[in-house]
C-alpha cells in the first residue's frame, strides 16, 4: 500500500509463479507470456457463470465503489486518480506540475491543462500506465476488502482462499464498443451499464446535463445518466440490414399485409462505422508509420502524399468520448465528451482499457513500426519522443520524484505491467511452436483472420449482397468486370483542434436530398459520420504560466470519414432521401448531395461570421480501390474455428468456420491502395472548406 510521502511505483499486478515468457526474440518482438492473467470484455466478465469470473466481478463492483469513497486528499483516491487528467490541475505523485489551462493558447498547444496526452505521438503510450494505475488502485481495494471479510467477518478457508485466488487473477475489463453485444445483436453499451439502478445515477452524466434557461444554469450536475438516450446514439453509429418488410414495401402497397412479413435480415453483417474503421486501421500500410496510427497530430513530412493514412487510433477515440459523453444541449451532455473531468466518469477506464487493447493488437501486427521513420514535429514544435517521461507515472516505490518515470519505451511491451487481452492470450495459444514458444508468423495470420471475422467491412456487407434473393452488387462498383475488389470512397479532413479556442466542436456530414436538386436533408438518416475535435466545453480561464512551450501556429490534426458502406446502403435501402441506384452515379450523387455542417460544444451551429477560425480546415473526398485478402489456412482445424467465442470473448460470428473450409484460405482484413485514391474535386467544389477545382480550399458557406 502507498506510503504518502514517497513515489507510487506502478508495476502491475503480481505476475503469478507460473507464468513463463514464451518469445524467441525479446527485442521488437510479439510478447507472449503462459498463464498471464487475461483482461476480459465487460460483458463477459459481467454475465459469466464461471465462479472464477463472478467472484472477480463481484470484487470489481464492490472495490471501485470503496475508491471512489476514499478522501478526496489521499495520492490514490479516485478523486486525485481521475484528476490526473485534467482537471483539478494539482501536481501527482511527486512530479513536475502539470500545464494550466492556457487563456489563449496557441494552435500548437494543448488547449486544456493536466497532464493527459492529446494530440502527439505519445498519445496512446501515455495512456497505458495510466490505466495499470488504475488497476492497481482498483486492486488494492479488493485486498482491504478481502481483509475486511477476514478481520471482521471471520470468512476461513477455503471460501477465503477461492476469494483471494479471484483477486490474485483479476484484471481491469475493457469495452470493446466496435462489435455488437451479443444481448440484442447492435453496437450497444454493455447490459450491465444500462441496467438500473446503477445506470440512471452513478455521480457522472452521460446525456443527463442540459441548459436551465430560465435560471440560466446548467441541470443535472449531480449525476444523471439518461442511458436510453446515449444508447441510442452509439446504436445510431451502424446501419440496419434490409429486411423482408423492406422488400414487400417496395413490392407491394398494402399496409396490412407488409405489417405481416417477417422482419428476417438478408445480411448477416450490420458493418458500423465503428467496426469498419478499426477494421481500416489494422489493414496492411493503411497506416505506415507510428505516427499516422497513433496520433491525429497531422505533420507536412508524414501525410501530404498520404491518402489513407488519415484514420488514427486516437480519432477513433475522441468520437466516441463524444458518442458517450454527448455535446448537444438538446440531447444533454456528459463528462465523457470534456476532456478535463473525462476521467471522473467510471466508463472512462473501460474505453481507454479498450484503446490500449487496440494498441496492444497494433503492435502484434506491426512489431516494428515504432518511431519508426522521421516523425518530425512541425517548424519549432518539438514532437513527442519514445524516452519521453510520462509524467506523472513512477515506475518505482519511493524513488526520485523528478526522475524515475515511465516513458514509451519502457512500457513498449505491454505484458511488463502483468496482463494480456483475453483474445490476444487464446491466439496465443493456438499459435506455439513444439517448444511452447510463440509461432509470430502463424499467430499473426491468426489475428488477422480474427480482425477480419469479428470487425466487418465492405467486403462483408458485399458478400451478404450477393447472397440476397432480391438486392444485387449495384453496377460500377468494380474497377474491372469480374473483380472482386471495389471502388472505395472516403473523406480526409485537415483541422485546427485549437480553432475555437480549444473549446470542442463537431463536424457532421450528411447525404441525401430530393433526386436531381442540389440540397441536402440533414436528418439522422442522411448523417454518414462527425469529426469531434476533444477539447471541452467553454470556461473560464485564469491563468497560463505553464503552458506547453510550442511556437509554431501550424499544428494541424487529421480524420476520415469512410462512405463506402454508406453509398451501399443507399443504394439498397429505398429511402426517398437516398436516390442512388449504380456507383456509376456515385460522384454525381456526392456532388448534389454530400455537404456538413460545424456544431461548436452544445450543439449550436458555428455562425457563418465564424468560419474565418476556422480557415485551416480542409476537407477532400477521395475514390480509391479496396481489394479482399486472405492467408493460407492454419494447419490445425481448430484455430480458426469459434475463435470469437473461445476465453469467453463475445459472439462475433454466429457460426463457427465449416470443416470443409478449413483447408481454404482464409479472410482477413482488405488492403487499401494508398497510390490508387484520387481527390474528386468536383464533389466539394463550392463548398465550405472543401477542395476546390484550382486546388486551393476557401472557407466559404454555400
Amino acid at each position: 500500500m502507498l506510503v504518502e510521502s514517497g513515489t507510487y511505483g506502478i508495476k502491475g499486478l503480481p505476475r503469478p509463479a507460473d507464468a513463463v515468457t514464451r518469445t524467441h526474440s525479446p527485442k521488437n518482438s510479439i510478447p507472449y507470456v503462459e498463464k498471464l492473467p487475461v483482461r476480459y470484455e465487460i460483458s463477459v466478465l459481467a454475465s459469466s457463470t464461471d465462479p472464477v469470473l463472478r467472484r472477480q466481478w463481484t470484487l470489481f463492483v464492490l472495490a471501485l465503489e470503496k475508491f471512489k469513497l476514499k478522501p478526496v486528499t489521499e495520492k490514490l483516491s479516485y478523486f486525485q486518480v481521475a484528476g490526473i487528467h485534467g482537471y483539478p490541475e494539482n501536481t501527482w505523485d511527486g512530479a513536475p506540475e502539470p500545464r494550466a489551462d492556457p487563456e489563449n493558447p496557441k494552435p500548437g498547444d494543448q488547449p486544456f491543462g493536466g497532464y493527459c496526452n492529446h494530440n502527439g505521438l505519445n498519445f496512446p503510450t501515455w495512456h497505458r500506465p495510466y490505466m495499470a494505475l488504475f488497476e492497481q488502485c482498483v486492486w488494492d481495494n479488493m485486498n482491504d476488502i478481502i481483509e475486511h471479510w477476514e478481520k471482521k467477518h471471520h470468512l476461513k478457508d477455503p471460501e477465503l482462499g477461492l476469494w483471494k485466488s479471484a483477486k490474485d487473477t483479476w484484471r481491469m475489463p475493457y469495452w470493446d464498443w466496435a462489435r455488437q453485444q451479443s444481448y440484442n445483436e447492435d453496437f450497444a453499451y454493455p447490459q450491465i451499464l444500462i441496467q438500473g439502478p446503477w445506470s440512471l445515477a452513478t455521480g457522472t452524466s452521460r446525456y443527463g446535463i442540459f441548459v436551465n434557461k430560465n435560471a440560466k444554469r446548467f441541470m443535472g450536475l449531480e449525476g444523471v445518466n439518461n442511458a436510453w438516450v446515449a444508447n441510442n446514439h452509439l446504436a445510431n453509429m451502424t446501419w440496419y440490414p434490409i429486411n423482408k418488410n423492406q422488400e414487400a414495401r417496395e413490392h407491394d402497397d398494402d399496409d396490412e399485409e407488409q405489417d405481416d412479413v417477417p422482419k428476417e435480415p438478408y445480411f448477416k453483417w450490420n458493418p458500423g462505422t465503428l467496426a469498419d474503421s478499426v477494421n481500416r486501421m489494422f489493414c496492411l500500410h493503411y497506416n505506415d508509420t507510428w505516427g499516422k496510427f497513433a496520433s491525429t497530430k497531422w505533420t507536412k513530412e508524414s501525410h501530404e502524399n498520404s491518402n489513407t493514412g488519415f484514420l488514427s487510433l486516437e480519432y477513433i477515440h475522441n468520437n466516441f468520448h463524444n458518442i458517450v459523453g454527448g455535446s448537444d444541449y438538446k440531447t444533454g451532455i456528459g463528462h465523457m465528451s470534456d476532456v478535463p473531468v473525462a476521467a471522473f466518469d467510471p466508463i472512462f477506464w473501460l474505453h481507454h482499457t479498450q484503446i490500449d487493447r487496440l494498441l496492444a493488437i497494433w503492435q502484434s501486427l506491426y512489431p516494428s513500426l515504432w518511431w519508426d521513420k522521421c516523425e518530425a514535429g512541425e517548424g519549432n514544435v518539438r514532437d513527442d519522443q519514445p524516452d519521453d517521461p510520462l509524467y506523472p507515472f513512477h515506475d518505482k516505490d519511493n524513488g526520485n520524484p523528478k526522475k524515475d518515470f515511465w516513458t514509451a519505451n519502457k512500457c513498449r511491451d505491454w505484458t511488463v505491467f502483468n496482463y494480456q487481452y483475453d483474445d490476444l492470450q487464446t491466439l496465443s495459444e493456438k499459435a506455439l511452436d513444439s517448444n511452447g514458444a510463440l509461432d509470430e508468423c502463424k499467430f499473426q495470420n491468426l489475428l488477422q483472420a480474427y480482425i477480419q471475422k469479428t470487425y466487418p467491412t465492405t467486403q462483408h456487407l458485399l458478400c451478404d449482397i450477393k447472397k440476397a434473393p432480391i438486392i444485387k452488387i449495384p453496377d460500377g462498383l468494380r474497377p474491372k468486370p469480374g473483380s472482386n475488389s471495389w471502388y472505395d470512397y472516403i473523406i480526409n479532413i485537415k483541422y485546427d483542434r485549437y480553432a475555437l479556442k480549444g473549446t470542442a466542436y463537431t463536424i457532421k456530414f450528411y447525404l441525401g436530398g430530393p433526386k436531381g436538386e442540389n440540397f441536402t436533408h440533414y436528418e439522422p438518416q442522411n448523417y454518414v459520420g462527425s469529426v469531434y475535435t476533444f477539447g471541452g466545453g467553454s470556461r473560464e480561464t485564469d491563468s497560463c504560466s505553464n503552458c506547453k512551450k510550442q511556437a509554431d501556429e501550424s499544428i494541424l490534426s487529421c480524420a476520415q470519414v469512410p462512405l463506402t458502406i454508406q453509398l451501399l446502403h443507399h443504394t439498397i435501402d429505398g429511402l426517398t432521401d437516398h436516390p442512388l441506384e449504380t456507383f456509376d452515379q456515385v460522384e454525381r450523387y456526392l456532388e448534389l448531395h454530400l455537404r456538413w455542417k460545424v456544431y461548436g460544444f452544445g450543439g449550436i451551429e458555428v455562425a457563418k461570421k465564424d468560419y474565418e477560425q476556422l480557415s485551416k480546415t480542409e476537407i477532400t473526398v477521395l475514390r480509391g480501390i479496396g481489394q479482399p485478402q486472405h492467408v493460407a489456412a492454419p494447419v490445425k482445424k481448430d484455430a480458426i474455428e469459434g475463435l470469437a467465442l473461445s476465453s469467453f470473448s463475445l459472439m462475433a460470428t454466429d457460426e463457427p468456420m465449416p470443416e470443409s473450409n478449413i483447408k481454404n484460405p482464409v479472410a482477413v482484413p482488405p488492403t487499401y491502395d494508398n497510390d490508387s485514391y484520387k481527390p474528386l474535386a468536383s464533389i466539394t467544389h463550392g463548398k465550405a472548406f472543401g477542395l476546390q477545382k484550382d486546388g486551393g480550399y476557401r472557407p466559404k458557406r454555400e
